[in-house]
């Protein structure tokens, strides 16, 4: 499975979703009743798409953004550009080699601080 490999992985992701406009309803016209149902058939797929991103990008420490106009657009780069900046590395030596899969959980004592972090790792095999 696809999550479980990028949850141990070193790969983040920041994705940053492109649909913005075709998220928007139609103005200043009424919609038939199958274009009622073809919107709402949309916005199904796109919740389900959102919620997809969402799994990948929480699984690897990673963030969505879902920008609607232009101005969102340059607050999430600005947002991508500054985790990039100051971002940090912390490493450990896992316990034991047995091979398996560990959970990671990261707490930090600040209220204000967010930590994005991998949810797990694969420890080495036995020797």
């Amino acid at each position: 499975m696809i999550q479980q490999r990028l949850k141990t992985s070193d790969v983040r992701i920041l994705a940053v979703s492109l649909s913005g406009d075709f998220r928007k309803p139609l103005k200043g016209r009424k919609l038939s009743p199958q274009e009622r149902q073809d919107r709402a058939f949309v916005k199904q797929g796109f919740a389900q798409a959102d919620q997809s991103l969402h799994e990948l990008s929480q699984a690897t420490g990673g963030r969505v953004y879902l920008p609607k106009n232009a101005k969102e657009f340059d607050r999430a780069y600005s947002e991508i550009a500054q985790l990039i900046r100051h971002e940090y590395s912390i490493a450990f030596s896992p316990p034991s080699n047995d091979g398996q899969l560990h959970a990671i959980q990261v707490k930090v004592n600040r209220f204000w601080c967010r930590v994005d972090h991998r949810q797990a790792y694969l420890a080495p095999p036995p020797r």
